[in-house]
């Protein structure tokens, strides 16, 4: 591995153990705390919503548009950006061990298991649920950013040996 990939993968290790440590701690937070926790969040994406299409999201907040921002943000876009940057590592980490797909797919594992623990954890602290739903939407989340990592890492791959051909020609 040369200085610059070195600085890449702990660069990318940093901030997948750091987004991995939040999600497994907010596994543990009780539900109250974590509904307020929510709030801030809520809040910000209606007043967006409400911005682009005035009154769309009434004042006071409705529980279906909470729990819509709970799964998209608090679930699905957490294990997206996880997906990112845990399969990064892995790929940084074993490229030149495995294929990129097998790489993915530990990955995709790795993600999914994840998500299946948070989940297993919350059936054990007050006010929260294990939901298969919840596991369902975090490996969807963590499935997707996996990838559009491997499509974009292949076609950066690909382009770059078109260009090392080329060259050569």
């Amino acid at each position: 591995m040369n200085k610059k990939t070195k600085i890449t993968f702990i660069v990318f290790l940093v901030l997948a153990i750091g987004l991995n440590l939040f999600i497994l701690v907010n596994a543990f937070i009780p539900g109250e705390e974590s509904k307020l926790v929510a709030s801030p969040i809520v809040k910000l994406c209606a007043a967006i919503c409400n911005f682009f299409n005035h009154g769309c999201v009434p004042d006071p907040i409705p529980d279906d548009f909470i729990i819509l921002v709970r799964k998209l943000v608090g679930h699905f876009s957490c294990f997206l950006v996880d997906g990112v940057l845990t399969t990064m590592v892995i790929y940084l980490g074993f490229k030149d061990k495995l294929k990129n797909i097998f790489l993915t797919l530990i990955s995709v594992g790795y993600g999914i298991a994840l998500a299946g623990l948070t989940e297993i954890i919350q059936l054990f602290i007050p006010g929260r649920a294990g939901s298969i739903i919840d596991v369902f939407y975090d490996s969807m989340g963590y499935i997707v950013g996996a990838f559009l990592l491997y499509l974009a890492y292949s076609l950066v791959v690909t382009r770059k040996k078109e260009k090392e051909n080329s060259q050569k020609e």
